[in-house]
């Protein structure tokens, strides 16, 4: 049975945070073995499939930021005392955090404030300055790791990446006129995309050949993406493409010249001559030349003005700097819960405040309740062991399913973590109510300060989704497919987003008015615009 893409991402998280776990469980070096761990989960949650070069830098940036942070976590236990030493201390943290997060750094700027938040919390004493290098290691494991898999099945990664893809095209089409044909489209699209980013741009090192191979795959996927378009804009039913299956089938068994060879062979054997000479020139299959040559321009990121990004930060150093003194206050065990907690829910680049901070409460529960089992039966090392390979198993899913599933599993490994340090059930309460007295801050401010920045509302969305729409119609069938696919992949993200931040504007209560009437149709207009020109490319090609 072929084993996803994504099944790599479960096993590289579990041996990730199960080894260093067993190591400290059988060393006696238990608190060590958390801390390691703790940046190991972190780093897990920032791995992915796309391009290794993108991604070991990400990891990489991600490992500096936890050092850092932690670094700062333990001056402010060290040296400054008292409650507005520290406030002042975390509420600079938090300015810089929330600043970088909204320039698109977001990795350093979360997991930065993060390491400074907990580091300040469970480091008591001069002697442990072991924390933040094992914190940052633990991260570095993680990139050592997935450095090491991606050496050795780097090509196998890719193969199935594109045949997921090709499936998913397949069952596109054959959706097509349904009434689900919306969602399996952008199943597709999302396919291709993870495809595209985990082939890269970089010129192939190593087996030439194979790699090229890929390249004209990835190619080959592209354009099968604009003949999807090209199938739902026609008035008759689509036909069987049975060149995505054979494509499918050779990359998902042998190798990427197997799949080019074994197309080039049924081509050769003459086309369909029922079939309209559009799809004809789809499946063409790309020349070495044309893979050669190809070094797609990468989608521009959106980065909100500088007064916005400044704005988020001033919101995200209210918010800590809150609910620092309000946990230096209650003094409870584990004070830097509480604005851990605000630091997590409180980020530009998730889903709607109200949803994030629902999720991260019942994440919690969730979590609470299934350490509550494990401590009733003593902590014993096996159920903590099969607990947080279990839940690291599951999070590279959870988390492409949304924020919400990926805190029900990240949760329950905190407090695998909480269990290993040595600490009972009795902190499990404080826990929840630390995480819903963080909810009620973030959502308190949302509601006085809407906390969305201006340029990622509704209607400035709707307004880049045009923009990015513009670009892609001004291409034409001279220009490069590659070219013509960053410009689409653009237009659709723009779209999708649109979609999204009207949807999160909808799900918000109705008291704050935050949603556009006319967005709806407004987006299906810019994706029936997308289609037809898609379709229009294909047609015109030569």
């Amino acid at each position: 049975m072929r084993v996803r893409s994504t099944t790599l991402l479960s096993v590289r998280a579990a041996l990730c945070l199960s080894v260093p776990l067993l190591v400290g469980l059988v060393t006696g070096h238990r608190h060590q073995a958390t801390v390691f761990t703790l940046g190991a989960l972190w780093a897990a949650s920032q791995d992915g499939l796309d391009a290794w070069p993108v991604r070991g830098r990400r990891l990489m940036e991600l490992a500096g930021a936890v050092l850092a942070g932690f670094s700062l976590g333990a001056a402010v236990a060290w040296w400054v005392p008292g409650t507005a030493g520290q406030v002042t201390v975390l509420s600079g943290a938090a300015l810089l955090a929330g600043f970088l997060q909204a320039s698109g750094l977001t990795s350093v700027g979360a997991y930065g404030l993060l390491g400074t938040i907990v580091g300040s919390g469970i480091i008591t004493s001069r002697s442990d300055w072991w924390v933040p290098v094992l914190a940052s290691l633990g991260a570095l494991w993680v990139w050592g790791a997935a450095a090491v898999m991606e050496r050795q099945s780097r090509h196998r990664v890719l193969r199935r990446c594109l045949a997921d893809a090709f499936e998913a095209l397949e069952v596109a089409i054959t959706h097509l006129g349904a009434p689900d044909a919306l969602h399996w489209r952008s199943q597709a699209r999302t396919a291709i995309d993870v495809a595209q980013d985990a082939v890269g741009s970089r010129a192939p090192r190593r087996n030439l050949t194979e790699g090229i191979a890929l390249r004209r795959c990835t190619l080959l996927a592209l354009r099968s993406g604009e003949l999807v378009s090209y199938l739902a804009t026609g008035p008759l039913p689509a036909p069987s493409i049975p060149e995505l299956g054979l494509l499918k089938d050779h990359l998902a068994s042998s190798f990427a010249t197997d799949a080019i060879e074994a197309l080039s062979a049924a081509q050769g054997l003459g086309g369909t001559p029922t079939r309209p000479a559009a799809i004809e020139r789809a499946l063409r299959v790309p020349g070495v030349e044309e893979a050669l040559r190809w070094a797609p321009r990468t989608i521009e990121r959106h980065r909100p003005p500088l007064l916005e990004r400044l704005r988020f930060g001033l919101l995200l150093l209210v918010a800590v700097a809150g609910a620092t003194a309000l946990a230096d206050a209650l003094r409870g065990s584990h004070s830097y819960w509480l604005p851990m907690s605000v630091a997590f829910i409180l980020r530009p680049d998730l889903g709607p405040v109200v949803r994030r901070a629902l999720a991260r409460t019942v994440g919690t529960l969730v979590g609470v309740a299934i350490a509550a089992v494990v401590a009733a039966l003593g902590n014993p090392p096996v159920a903590l062991m099969a607990l947080s390979v279990l839940m690291a198993a599951l999070m590279p899913g959870a988390a492409r399913r949304g924020h919400s599933w990926a805190v029900m599993t990240f949760t329950p490994i905190v407090f695998v973590f909480v269990a290993m340090a040595g600490n009972d059930q009795v902190l499990f309460i404080p826990r929840v109510v630390d995480t819903a007295l963080a909810a009620g801050i973030v959502l308190a401010l949302d509601l006085v300060v809407w906390t969305t920045a201006p340029s990622l509302r509704p209607a400035s969305q709707l307004g880049r989704a045009h923009g990015a729409v513009d670009r892609y119609l001004a291409t034409n069938a001279a220009t490069p497919v590659v070219d013509r696919a960053v410009l689409r992949r653009a237009a659709f993200r723009a779209i999708a987003m649109a979609a999204a931040t009207q949807e999160q504007a909808e799900a918000e209560p109705s008291v704050l008015h935050r949603s556009l009437p006319s967005a709806h149709r407004t987006v299906d207009r810019l994706l029936e615009e997308v289609d037809h020109h898609s379709a229009s490319l294909l047609v015109d090609a030569p």
